[in-house]
C-alpha cells in the first residue's frame, strides 16, 4: 500500500500480514491514546508478514502505545521513517518488535518523548541496526532475550534518561555508534548498558558526556576494541624532550585496560625503548623510556 493517510480512533490503526507486503509513503495518525498506529504481522498462527518493506512513512501522535509493531515476522526492512509526538509509555517502544528474526533498520530517526524506548526488540536473531538516531527515551534502544545483532557506526543515541543502548540477556552483539548527551542539563546516565549479556564486541564506539559512565561493567564475556570515551581521538603524537625520559600524553580515552601502540617517527626516537608508566583513567597516560632523549624524540601512538 502506498500514498494513503490512515486516521482512526479504533484500537488497532492498521494491520498488515502475508508474504512480501510493501508499506511505502503513507501517513499514520490517530486521535486518542492507547492505539498502535501500524502493526506488521502478529505472533499467532498465520499472522506473519514475511519479507515486509516499511519505508518513507510518517507516524503522528501515539500516546501510551507503539507507533509501529513488528510481530512474528522475519526479514522485515524499516527505512526512512519519521515520527512526531510519540509517547509510548513505560516499557513500550516507539518501534516494538517481538518474536521476529533478521530485522533491518536504516535511516530511522526516533525523537521519543516519554518513558519508553525508541526501538524495543524482544527475542529473535540476526538483527541489523545500520543508521539513524534514537533520543529522548528511557533508553534509545533496548534489545532483550535474543541473540546476534549488529549495531552500526552510523547510529547516534543521545539525550535519553537512562542509556543510549541497553541490553538485557541479549548475546553476541557487535556494537558501534555514538552515545552521548548534548543537553545543558544532562540526563543520559550511561552510553551503553550491557545488562550481563555475553559475547559483546565494542567496535569503534564513541561514548562521551554521559552523566555516570560511558559503559556499565561487563558481567559476561566480551571483547572491547577501539572504544572512544571522550572528545579526544584514539590516536595522536607526543614528544620526549631532549635530555628527558618521560612524556605525559593528555587523552580522555585513557583507560587502565587499554593497550597503546607506539611508533617512533624520527631518528632520535628510533633508538629509544619505553613502556607505559602510569594511566589516569579519562585523563592521560605517561610513557617512560630507559634513557634520556638525545634531541627531541617524536612518536605516534594509537589506543586499542
Amino acid at each position: 500500500m502506498s500514498g494513503n493517510h490512515f486516521y482512526s480512533n479504533s484500537a488497532k490503526q492498521a494491520w498488515v500480514r502475508g508474504l512480501y507486503p510493501r508499506i511505502i509513503n503513507n501517513k499514520f495518525s490517530n486521535g486518542s491514546s492507547g492505539q498502535n498506529l501500524l502493526q506488521v504481522g502478529e505472533n499467532v498462527s498465520g499472522g506473519y508478514a514475511t519479507d515486509a518493506i516499511v519505508s518513507d512513512n510518517t507516524f503522528h501522535t501515539a500516546s501510551g502505545a507503539a507507533a509501529l509493531v513488528i510481530s512474528g515476522s522475519d526479514n522485515v526492512s524499516l527505512s526512512k521513517l519519521k515520527f512526531n509526538i510519540i509517547s509510548p509509555g513505560s516499557g513500550v517502544g516507539v518501534i516494538s518488535v517481538d518474536n521476529s528474526n533478521n530485522l533491518t533498520v536504516s535511516d530511522v530517526n526516533v525523537p521519543t518523548a516519554g518513558a519508553g524506548y525508541g526501538l524495543y526488540v524482544i527475542g529473535g536473531t540476526a538483527h541489523k541496526i545500520i543508521s539513524g538516531s534514537f533520543s529522548g527515551a528511557t533508553s534509545g534502544i533496548m534489545l532483550q532475550n535474543g541473540s546476534s545483532a549488529t549495531v552500526g557506526e552510523a547510529v547516534k543515541y543521545f539525550n535519553n534518561t537512562y542509556s543510549g543502548l541497553s541490553l538485557s540477556s541479549f548475546n553476541d552483539v557487535v556494537i558501534s555508534g555514538e552515545y552521548y548527551d548534548s543537553q545543558v542539563t544532562k540526563t543520559q546516565d550511561y552510553g551503553i548498558d550491557v545488562g550481563g549479556s555475553n559475547g559483546i564486541t565494542l567496535l569503534n564506539v564513541y561514548c562521551h558526556d554521559n552523566t555516570v559512565s560511558p559503559i556499565t561493567s561487563l558481567a559476561g564475556s566480551y571483547e572491547r576494541v577501539r572504544v572512544k570515551r571522550g572528545s579526544n581521538l584514539l590516536s595522536g603524537t607526543f614528544t620526549v624532550g631532549n635530555g628527558t625520559a618521560t612524556a605525559t600524553i593528555t587523552n580522555n580515552n585513557a583507560d587502565s585496560n587499554m593497550t597503546v601502540i607506539v611508533t617512533p617517527t624520527n631518528a632520535a626516537a628510533a633508538v629509544m625503548f619505553g613502556r607505559v608508566l602510569s594511566i589516569a583513567d579519562g585523563t592521560n597516560f605517561v610513557m617512560q623510556y630507559t634513557a634520556n632523549a638525545s634531541g627531541d624524540a617524536t612518536f605516534a601512538y594509537k589506543i586499542v
